[in-house]
């Protein structure tokens, strides 16, 4: 751990994540017979995962202290939303697929959309921001000002 130089900076390790490398997905597809035994390996990984978090949550609250450690409730709730697990066993039946496909399948979606939105919102961001000379004006009186002011 690092130690924190002020609020909202901390000085120490950094590690670079693989997260931005392309995972090979396995998909297969999944006969009709063995869809039950597909939808038991998603709700025994849902299982696993659980259990995993409630250890990073655990240590992380013995560590860091327990205010830290209450994000992993949150990912712990996502691991249940009905409509991601809707999502993922609706693909995995009607396409008949396993779940990793199932999921990764979503997650494209998601992450599209997420995408596509950014790409829609950018100029606004550099409206806000003041780039390219840009700027939204507010009164001299506004709590909130973005960009550059003018005189």
């Amino acid at each position: 751990m690092g130690a924190a130089a002020s609020p909202g900076i901390v000085r120490g390790p950094a590690f670079l994540c693989p997260c931005s490398q392309r995972l090979a997905i396995p998909r297969h597809a999944v006969g009709e017979s063995e869809l039950p035994q597909e939808l038991e390996r998603l709700e025994a990984a849902i299982r696993n995962a659980e259990h995993e978090l409630h250890i990073l949550q655990d240590e992380t609250g013995k560590t860091l202290g327990k205010k830290e450690a209450e994000i992993f409730e949150v990912q712990k709730l996502l691991l249940h939303d009905a409509t991601l697990l809707n999502e993922i066993t609706g693909r995995c039946l009607r396409e008949k697929i396993n779940v990793e496909a199932a999921l990764a399948r979503w997650m494209w979606a998601v992450t599209s959309c997420f995408h596509t939105f950014l790409s829609r919102t950018r100029p606004i961001h550099r409206l806000a921001s003041g780039e390219h000379g840009c700027c939204l004006r507010t009164p001299k009186s506004s709590a909130l000002s973005y960009g550059r002011s003018f005189a």
